[in-house]
């Protein structure tokens, strides 16, 4: 049985020694710890499985809501030059007639 040296704060692999096969996996005192030292129980697994579980869709609606927020920018500086676009036209072309009052005041 390996076993691990108390952490003093955050540890990672290259800083966590212990003695057997497996670097950094062990037990103190008859308890099952974790790569980052830290005791496994049933529960401690079954709040990793569960936050594992949440973490995928949390990860993908975080991506999507980027390209989401990106697409929403492009398309108002797009819409933004299309307007802008449009009210140079109607300066350019009086016999269209007046330029819409949508266009008027952003402009």
């Amino acid at each position: 049985t390996a076993v691990l040296a108390p952490a003093a704060g955050p540890t990672s692999s290259s800083a966590s020694s212990s003695v057997g096969p497996m670097p950094g996996v062990g037990s103190v005192g008859g308890t099952p710890m974790t790569a980052g030292g830290r005791p496994t129980s049933p529960k401690t697994d079954e709040a990793i499985t569960c936050w594992e579980g949440l973490g995928q869709p949390i990860w993908r609606a975080i991506k999507k809501n980027t390209r989401l927020e990106d697409e929403h920018r492009r398309l108002k500086l797009e819409l933004q030059s299309k307007e802008k676009e449009l009210r140079e036209l109607y300066r350019e072309h009086p016999e269209l007639g007046p330029c819409p009052p949508t266009l008027e005041l952003q402009g």
